[in-house]
């Protein structure tokens, strides 16, 4: 395996923990705020020069020169490849804005050093390879929203029982593929149990309700940096499709297209704000599973490129939620807000990114939508069909989401709702990736048809012939053999 020119990665991982450790001693909210958007700012350029050293290698995968990390994880075990490469500022981008962007009237009570801590065990989830950290990672990660439950004095049972259920049949079904080597049918009941953990880590329904509940009790930047990330879906990648059959594939797709369509459908009807914006994170989740589960390059690609432009739509639109509640305080989406004339700029990041989000042309998520549908109708036409509903349904939503919160009559306000510095400085920012996205898309559907080329050839299906034929007249040829490139 290649090496990188620096020790970028294992800098970005050490930097959010040695951080956390630091703001957990200091007393007031403005230090912690600055110790921790400086801490972010860092990880976020490491992670940038990670990504163009490991583009400049021209491999596949590749590790950091100085592996410090090896100790505990072992040789090659954290890594970078063509699918996290991205993901890496992806997730350290999204942790940088919500921490930026904190209303001051919430800076004392969001758990900083959590964040920081959730930061680090994020990074080493999405470079890590072997399945035995993984899964102690993903527990670990499970556990920090307890603790902000707890400290918040709210109820924390109802999570942590699905996060419990969900790492018990990971474990269980990994220990049965450890133990038969994936060749029986006892192997396959295994990965089945590995998915249906997984499943319940996206919320898929029926076992959505935890994700709903986390919105409504957790604070918001905590319950959105826990969930866009989607994790479940790294799982899905790392732990499901190289070794999965067809049929838990399938399964699972049938299963997120079945939730799509009910958080659409849920969505158009919502009265709370919070409500509404977990619906559609949940809705957009699914989606992305689809893509992920159609063993074809076009729809793989898709979904790896929804993975993306959905979460910096869905943190767009938190960010403008979060802004609005730290100003007025929650509100409801039973009655017209008229706040557009308090926050027109507000209002406007809002819109592009509920365009963003549905695949307007012109912006990040068109691409992905297109290659979604074009994927999903190869499989049969009536899934496609669905596919756009779900879209149609979120754009509907999420357009009265825009009309109840910000137009309507004036809202008088006795102080100043225009955005503060650093949420103009965010704001610009994810408007500029949401259209330059779009207008420039190329590179990012480059890099992630390369990713699902590599997938696909080294995905290793159960008792399957040497090539899979999939719907749609592909036919991605299966190998496991690693490619040190």
């Amino acid at each position: 395996m290649l090496e990188l020119h620096g020790f970028w990665l294992e800098l970005a991982i050490t930097l959010p923990i040695i951080a956390a450790v630091i703001v957990g001693v200091i007393r007031d909210a403005d230090w912690r705020l600055r110790v921790s958007s400086i801490t972010l700012l860092g990880t976020l350029l490491c992670t940038l020069a990670a990504w163009f050293d490991f583009v400049g290698l021209g491999a596949f995968e590749a590790h950091d020169r100085f592996n410090y990390w090896e100790p505990w994880f072992g040789k090659d075990v954290l890594v970078i490849d063509e699918l996290s490469a991205p993901l890496f500022s992806f997730v350290a981008t999204l942790y940088l804005a919500v921490v930026v962007v904190t209303p001051r009237s919430k800076q004392s009570r969001f758990p900083f050093a959590l964040t920081l801590t959730s930061l680090t065990l994020l990074l080493l989830l999405i470079s890590c390879r072997e399945p035995r950290w993984f899964f102690v990672l993903l527990a670990l990660q499970n556990a920090l929203p307890v603790i902000e439950l707890k400290l918040r004095g709210q109820v924390w049972q109802f999570f942590a029982v699905h996060q419990l259920l969900s790492l018990l049949l990971i474990g269980i079904g990994g220990g049965i593929v450890m133990v038969t080597e994936n060749q029986s049918t006892f192997g396959g009941v295994g990965i089945g149990l590995i998915a249906l953990g997984l499943v319940i880590r996206c919320g898929c329904i029926p076992f959505h309700t935890w994700l709903i509940d986390l919105f409504d009790r957790a604070s918001l930047g905590t319950a959105i940096l826990f969930v866009v990330p989607m994790v479940g879906a790294l799982g899905v990648v790392r732990l499901v499709f190289p070794i999965a059959p067809a049929e838990v594939l399938r399964a699972i797709a049938l299963v997120s297209l079945a939730t799509a369509v009910y958080a659409g459908g849920m969505l158009v009807v919502q009265t709370n704000t919070r409500r509404f914006f977990a619906y559609l994170v949940l809705g957009n989740i699914s989606l992305v599973l689809i893509g992920l589960e159609s063993v074809t390059s076009i729809g793989l690609t898709g979904g790896l490129s929804l993975w993306i432009s959905s979460g910096i739509s869905l943190v767009s639109l938190g960010i403008v939620i979060r802004a609005v509640e730290g100003r007025v305080g929650r509100i409801s989406l039973a009655r017209f807000h008229g706040l557009y004339g308090q926050m027109p700029a507000l209002a406007g990041f809002f819109l592009l990114a509920v365009l963003s989000g549905i695949g307007f042309p012109g912006t990040v998520g068109f691409v992905g939508t297109e290659l979604l549908v074009e994927s999903s109708i190869h499989v049969y036409s009536y899934v496609g069909a669905l596919v756009v509903l779900v879209m149609a349904l979120n754009g509907i939503g999420a357009l009265r989401a825009y009309f109840r919160i910000f137009t309507g009559s004036v809202a008088p306000a006795s102080i100043s709702m225009q955005p503060r510095p650093f949420e103009k400085l965010v704001i610009g920012l994810f408007c500029a990736l949401m259209v330059l996205g779009g207008i420039i898309p190329q590179p990012n559907i480059s890099s992630r048809y390369h990713a699902a080329q590599e997938l696909l050839n080294r995905r290793i299906a159960p008792n399957s012939s040497e090539h899979l034929n999939h719907p749609g007249g592909e036919s991605a040829h299966i190998s496991g053999e690693h490619s040190d490139e």
